[in-house]
């Protein structure tokens, strides 16, 4: 892989490796970084922190966005080592830092040492929807993820962190405040001034990318990690080409809990309308009576009108 000038350096920098005097890559506990023999780059340490999305539930095998996202990074050229102290998912690296029913202020209290265990180079953090669930108000949450970034830095000054706007929850009170949420980090991250701080809007898995009402499908946890792949390949000069994109799907299977009951898989094809709009609908089959005579009827249905959202 040939990076560009500007991803040569992040990535030198981000290992702590002396291109010109031939250095190690930076040791840290749990085992040394490991040079790749193709690049003059050590493994870089990816710590997958927040909550029980982090941690992958709603997801088949809990692998959450962390599976696909490290294959995005690796056919991209980028040697990782996820780490942390919770182990999910069915991949070859299932080490995150997800836990689950942990809000922002929980995280800032119990972060420090997670972060001198496992010593990450990248946060990949995702986390507020905890505090929104409860009610919290988002000026409020500003602040304890304030403290948290703080916490991170005083540990890890040189880390790089990507920071999630988070998914919008299908519970309409809930959704209108992750909103307002989201439209306060920009402001956040530009106040700080902080070169090593990406924003990353995971704000466009809502709806039927989600299995419950807050946490992804497989498919919303396909997007959450393209999302990320694609900033990190932004910041880390990668070809950020190691697809498939799935925003360009036009057909998905999806399972999701219908009417708070029980889980129902479908594919879902994203179909024109009539007034030239696209919408994501289901074909069902139902049986029904016509003219005495008992007949499977299909017909198309919309996400609003399935799940009553």
């Amino acid at each position: 892989m040939v990076l560009g000038t500007y991803g040569r350096r992040a990535l030198a920098a981000l290992m702590g490796f002396w291109l010109c005097g031939g250095g190690a890559a930076h040791a840290a506990p749990g085992g040394p970084g490991v040079a790749d023999p193709d690049t003059p780059f050590g493994t870089v340490r990816v710590m997958p922190l927040g909550d029980s999305i982090v941690r992958g539930t709603g997801a088949p095998g809990f692998d959450s966005f962390r599976t696909v996202l490290r294959d995005h990074l690796i056919r991209d050229g980028m040697q990782v080592d996820f780490v942390g102290s919770q182990h999910d998912g069915t991949g070859a690296d299932r080490d995150h830092e997800g836990h689950g029913g942990y809000d922002l202020g929980e995280l800032a209290f119990d972060v420090d040492g997670w972060l001198t265990a496992y010593q990450p180079d990248v946060i990949v953090l995702e986390a507020g929807t905890n505090n929104v669930t409860q009610g919290d108000d988002p000026g409020v949450m500003m602040g304890d993820l304030g403290t948290l970034i703080d916490r991170i830095r005083a540990v890890r000054p040189a880390a790089y962190v990507f920071l999630a706007a988070i998914a919008i929850s299908r519970v309409p009170a809930e959704a209108e405040t992750g909103r307002i949420y989201n439209a306060l980090l920009p402001g956040f991250v530009a106040q700080r001034q902080d070169p090593l701080l990406t924003l990353v809007d995971q704000s466009s898995v809502a709806g039927i990318d989600l299995h419950d009402t807050h946490h992804p499908n497989a498919f919303g946890y396909e997007k959450m990690a393209w999302n990320w792949y694609r900033s990190m390949a932004g910041v880390f000069a990668l070809p950020g080409l190691s697809g498939p994109d799935p925003y360009l799907k036009t057909e998905t299977y999806r399972c999701i809990i219908e009417h708070g009951t029980s889980t129902k898989c479908r594919t879902w094809v994203l179909r024109d309308q009539p007034d030239g709009s696209r919408e994501w609908q289901t074909l069902l089959k139902r049986k029904a009576s016509i003219d005495g005579v008992s007949q499977t009827v299909e017909f198309w249905v919309g996400a609003a009108e399935l799940l009553g959202t």
